[in-house]
């Protein structure tokens, strides 16, 4: 991981990602450059992340495509660049999977899944993924309450260059229509100000070929439908203070019009659905040391969504579907830590949540929610020791206006986690955590007019881990070897699935008993400089999981594997660089699936193979680049009857002040 700070804005930053236990201690405002130390291999939690740099690489359209490099990660894709993305981690479902903006959460309360396909990675300067919960002290008490979260870091003004105005510019085109222009602008004012900008537009018709075989007849097609339009605005204003405290404000806004392509059955009529989002938020983190040892941060978000979901081919007597739901989330947070000494610090964290959805559905439930959260967390930390446990309370209030609602609830988690470093010399550690979690439907769960039910039981998983993590730096040649293993065990008590319908919007929501999941995920990395002026990079992941069905014995599907779950899946980033020109290949690899519960060879789906390759050549101020993704042009689904892209081809330009 590679930070540039200067003067401290990024300071204050910095010691806040650091587990150590004098990171309450206050810093004086003096200018620094400096590279710091990676240490995510050494807490008690997994942590992999892409950097600004790999995320280039990459050359992805979403921050979906860009998970899918994670181990462990199970992306399910609806087709092309306007289908759902949704992202489940160690197969705990898409629902537990937290994602971070910045450190505040971003919530769906209508459905619950975050359709990644939205969030673009060209703002970005790293994607972090934490299994169990992110390991800052200072993490708000909501995100303490997923299985796992992946977080969004915003890219700021970067602090090596000596211009107050830093300007990016970028158009990519390509296939099928695909066109994607985007602006960032950074601006210093003094020594305490910072704001940024970044706004991209993106639109494809997606109409790309495929083909169409039920073992009796095959056709070749195109996609229909599958179009999208989207614009993405961002605003970032910073503050910094002599002091250490800071300030981030955030204003975010998201619109598209997005058709919803449809599930390719032979002879069947195309789909003409169509889906309009429209998200807007702003949120506040304020950090301050307020005395010595001790921490506050504040945060607060106002968010509303507006979805508009038309389908003209319904059979429901009218003849069409055409509504229109209206979310809204009030969202507060205060954490506090305490440093004792110089190994131990505690944490208290209390969050409270408002969500509303309205709908105009006829007899609509209307619901809304109170969520209170509260953790309270212990670090005990030495260069060779850390232990950490914590406990989440979760009360949920909630009332609708006809109808039945959910039942009240109130409980407490557990987290427990540690590493150990058990020889003085090498850098190798051993890890291991245990978590409870909680689940609460969602609202589409409980009150959709089509399959909501608010009898649906609450989901309840519980996880084991325990891996071992090993770096070293060798030489000018192998500059850096990182490699980590870790095994898992979860289960899952009542566990919802959500199984597709017709469309990529038409789901059925099912409670399906029990679940037993025993995973591995092993993830290395490396650094080479084979000959000078040259950096060659790699990272390869690797992830089995047994994810079986042991709700009912002697049922068909008893210890069958859950659905859209291949036991077997990895992927492989390599990189070359040379005097501006820097080549990369990623290669995405997933193993035989089933698409129901039935492990039946009529319900079985191949494994497949992705490969995509990117170039690039630095001009001074200009940069340009090209990518053939899907090269070998793969024939593959993710989910049954969705065809995903085969080959495609970008070609962009980029001019950098």
């Amino acid at each position: 991981m590679v930070l540039c700070g200067a003067g401290l804005f990024m300071a204050a930053q910095a010691r806040a990602q650091q587990p150590t236990p004098d990171s309450a201690h206050q810093l004086t405002g003096v200018e620094v450059t400096s590279r710091l130390a990676d240490t995510s291999l050494h807490g008690p939690l997994p942590v992999q992340s892409v950097s600004q740099q790999q995320l280039t690489h990459l050359n992805v359209p979403s921050v979906a495509q860009a998970a899918q490099h994670f181990a462990g990660v199970i992306v399910k894709d609806y087709g092309g660049l306007g289908g759902l993305k949704t992202v489940s981690v160690r197969s705990l479902g898409a629902n537990h999977t937290g994602v971070l903006y910045d450190g505040i959460a971003i919530s769906d309360i209508q459905n619950g899944q975050i359709d990644l396909g939205k969030y673009s990675p060209d703002n970005l300067a790293r994607l972090s993924l934490y299994n169990a919960q992110p390991t800052d002290l200072l993490s708000t008490a909501r995100a303490y309450s997923y299985g796992a979260a992946l977080e969004l870091q915003t890219a700021t003004f970067d602090t090596a260059g000596h211009k107050p105005l830093q300007l990016q510019t970028r158009v990519k085109g390509g296939s099928w229509g695909y066109i994607d222009p985007s602006l960032t602008l950074h601006y210093k004012a003094g020594k305490t100000y910072t704001t940024s900008f970044n706004a991209q537009y993106r639109s494809i018709t997606g109409d790309y070929p495929y083909i169409t075989d039920n073992g009796v007849a095959t056709l070749h097609q195109r996609r229909t439908n599958a179009g999208i339009h989207s614009l993405r605005l961002e605003q970032d204003n910073r503050f910094a203070w002599k002091d250490a405290s800071t300030l981030q404000l955030k204003a975010y806004y998201y619109d598209d019009s997005q058709q919803l392509p449809g599930a390719d059955i032979l002879y069947s009529t195309p789909g003409n659905t169509h889906l309009w989002n429209r998200q807007a938020f702003a949120q506040a983190a304020y950090f301050k040391p307020v005395g010595d040892g001790w921490q506050l941060k504040l945060n607060g978000k106002f968010s509303y969504i507006h979805t508009r979901y038309y389908d003209p081919g319904l059979g429901n007597g009218t003849g069409l579907q055409d509504n229109h739901y209206n979310s809204y989330e009030s969202y507060a947070s205060a954490v506090l830590t305490r440093s004792l000494g110089r190994h131990f610090i505690l944490a208290y964290a209390s969050d409270g949540i408002y969500n509303k959805l309205n709908a105009d559905v006829k007899a609509y439930a209307f619901p809304e929610r109170f969520t209170f959260l509260n953790a309270l967390t212990a670090r005990y930390y030495t260069p060779r020791l850390e232990i950490q446990g914590n406990a989440l309370s979760t009360i949920l209030n909630e009332s609708v206006q006809t109808g039945p609602t959910a039942q009240h609830r109130n409980l407490v988690t557990p987290t427990v986690s540690a590493s150990w470093k058990p020889f003085t010399t090498a850098d190798f550690r051993l890890r291991g955590y245990y978590k409870q979690i909680f689940r609460a439907p969602t609202f589409d769960e409980l009150y959709y007019s089509t399959f909501g039910n608010p009898t649906l039981k609450p989901e309840y998983a519980t996880q084991y881990d325990a891996g071992a993590t090993w770096q070293r730096h060798f030489s000018r040649v192998l500059s850096l070897l990182r490699i980590s293993a870790d095994g898992y065990y979860n289960t899952v008590r009542d566990k919802i699935i959500t199984l597709p319908g017709k469309n990529a919007y038409s789901f059925s929501v099912i409670n399906f008993g029990k679940v037993h999941i025993t995973g591995a995920d092993v993830n290395a990395q490396a650094s080479l400089q084979p000959l000078h002026g040259w950096i060659l990079s790699m990272a390869a992941n690797y992830t089995y999981q047994q994810v079986l069905d042991v709700t009912t014995p002697g049922a068909p599907q008893y210890k069958g594997q859950l659905p859209y779950t291949p036991l077997h899946s990895g992927g492989l980033m390599c990189s070359v660089e040379k005097h501006g020109l820097v080549i990369s290949y990623n290669g995405i690899y997933s193993g035989y699936r089933y698409a129901l519960s039935d492990n039946t060879p009529s319900n079985y789906m191949s494994g497949f193979t992705v490969h995509d390759v990117n170039a690039s050549y630095n001009l001074g101020s200009w940069t340009v680049m090209g990518a053939v993704n899907n090269f070998t042009d793969e024939r593959y689904a993710v989910v049954r009857n969705f065809p995903m892209p085969g080959r495609s081809y970008q070609l962009g330009i980029q001019w950098k002040y």
